[in-house]
């Protein structure tokens, strides 16, 4: 994503090319329909039969406000560009079908199956009902709208929708529904409302990215107002999962930014996405089409691009040790996520892992080493073999990340090697960390860590004791040098005397 300078210079010029006027030779007009016609209020009981309210006789006369010549005769309606097809009235349908680029791994991998297991340890995915099982690509159903606007609202309409589908063959299937005017919203959102329900028949999982958030809110608002409910759907929301892999190193997780650094698939020569009102409102305006079929086109990246990302997704979760080494994502977050999810309360604590925690309780290192797990007597079988599963999966993962080197939580790392009795390795974590430089606070928590480290574990009280008065250095430069609460200071110096005091007392009792 460019500048803000260059993205209003993008927008201006977009502009001018969606406001020219008169049309060129060859655009294709169309027609304003009645006011009324494919509501849900000319469907009602007591409604005209021709859809129009009682006083379209004068609006007849009106040739841009109800699409009928002044000599009362109705124009035929044009046609938009094929594959378009009239589906009802005011609503417009195409299905196209992309192939998979021969070149690309998702053309021979992306049918394989994943575990669901997997895909439900990411935030934003919703799939309770999908049981133990494994999902493909071909699970997936793709689904990405077009609006008037990003607040949402009342005032916002949808007015194109896109649905792509894994075929056996592997291409993808991609139906289109697009908005005419405002009076065709009823039968726009029946048509989507149809869609949905047969890919809930089929099992589908529906795919998006940030429909949590906006999406699939707007278009249940929408439905609303017109007396339809759309059924509810296995989610898959990308934003999130793509926030967990990537953001840590492009920042920003647009799916366009997306698809230029981590797929590598730039769109070319694609409107911004902020245009597209624009060009359905010029559309209203003057009938000229021609900036819908670009707003289309965009809109088909856009469920192409979730194919890909979700495949990309895919690949990390089924192999995060290959996707480590390659620098496909942020493995590293992703067996944090794991270690704290299932990992951290489900097995029974090394002192590490409790003292580490800055807040933890001080009469812990004195009076106990570690805590019990926390499985209940209801826990069945399958939620400890999951818990295992995570155990090992975090393990694995934890060693080929201090092995690479700079890991961004060395803590967590550290505490893992205390589980597994390797102090050598928990201290050696932490010392390179330090050697890296950090914050002071970063500085604050890794001295601490290594005073516990010796303290309880090698029970070097000598070391112990030159990382706690480093700790105390650092603490003196209170507030400017070390910015923490009042009631935090109090806190920590607290600790810091208790803690000096009884290394103190250990020392002088060898």
């Amino acid at each position: 994503m460019g500048s803000l300078k260059e993205r209003l210079e993008r927008i201006r010029k977009y502009s001018k090319e969606a406001s020219v006027s008169p049309l060129p030779t060859g655009d294709t007009l169309l027609p304003r329909s009645s006011v009324l016609e494919g509501t849900a209020l000319s469907r009602m009981p007591g409604a005209p039969a021709d859809g129009k309210s009682p006083g379209s006789a004068e609006s007849e006369k009106v040739s841009r406000s109800g699409g009928v010549k002044e000599n009362g005769e109705k124009k035929s309606p044009k046609i938009f560009p094929l594959p378009w097809e009239h589906w009802e009235s005011l609503v417009w349908r195409q299905v196209v079908l992309l192939k998979i680029e021969e070149n690309s791994s998702a053309s021979k991998e992306s049918l394989s199956p994943w575990p669901v297991l997997l895909w439900q340890s990411l935030p934003g995915v919703a799939l309770e009902e999908r049981g133990r099982g494994t999902i493909g690509i071909s699970d997936f159903c793709f689904f990405d709208l077009e609006t008037t606007g990003l607040s949402g609202g009342a005032g916002t309409v949808v007015f194109l929708a896109a649905l792509g589908d894994v075929l056996s063959d592997g291409s993808l299937r991609i139906t289109q529904y697009l908005l005419e005017d405002f009076p065709g919203e009823y039968a726009f959102l029946e048509a989507i409302q149809q869609e949905l329900d047969q890919r809930k028949k089929e099992g589908k999982i529906l795919v998006t990215y940030n429909g949590k958030r906006f999406d699939l809110p707007l278009l249940r608002s929408r439905g609303i107002m017109h007396r339809l409910v759309f059924p509810e759907l296995d989610h898959i929301d990308l934003l999130y999962p793509a926030r967990l892999f990537w953001r840590h190193e492009h920042g920003l997780c647009s799916l366009v930014a997306l698809e230029e650094r981590v797929l590598h698939r730039p769109r070319g020569n694609d409107i911004p996405g902020e245009l597209a009102p624009l060009y359905w409102f010029h559309f209203l305006k003057t009938g000229n089409v021609t900036g819908l079929v670009r707003v289309a086109s965009h809109n088909q990246c856009d469920v192409e691009s979730l194919y890909y990302l979700s495949y990309q997704v895919g690949h990390i979760l089924s192999d995060p040790l290959r996707a480590l080494e390659a620098e496909i994502g942020d493995v590293e977050a992703l067996a944090l996520r794991w270690y704290r999810r299932y990992v951290k309360y489900r097995f029974p604590l090394s002192p590490g892992e409790v003292l580490f925690e800055e807040k933890g309780l001080l009469t812990l290192e004195s009076k106990k080493l570690s805590a019990r797990a926390k499985f209940s007597p209801s826990d069945d079988a399958t939620s400890r073999e999951v818990a295992q599963f995570f155990y090992q999966a975090v393990q694995s993962l934890s060693q080929s990340i201090v092995k690479k080197g700079n890991p961004r939580f060395p803590l967590y790392w550290s505490a893992l090697f205390l589980r597994w009795g390797d102090v050598a390795k928990a201290r050696e974590v932490v010392l390179h960390a330090i050697e890296k430089g950090g914050t002071v606070r970063d500085r604050y928590r890794w001295y601490r860590a290594l005073a516990i480290i010796d303290e309880w574990y090698r029970r070097d009280y000598s070391s112990a004791l030159e990382w706690i008065t480093r700790m105390e250095e650092l603490v003196r430069s209170f507030p400017e040098g070390f910015p923490v609460s009042q009631r935090e200071y109090e806190r920590i110096q607290q600790e810091l005397i208790q803690r000096k005091k009884r290394v103190q007392k250990k020392w002088v009792a060898l």
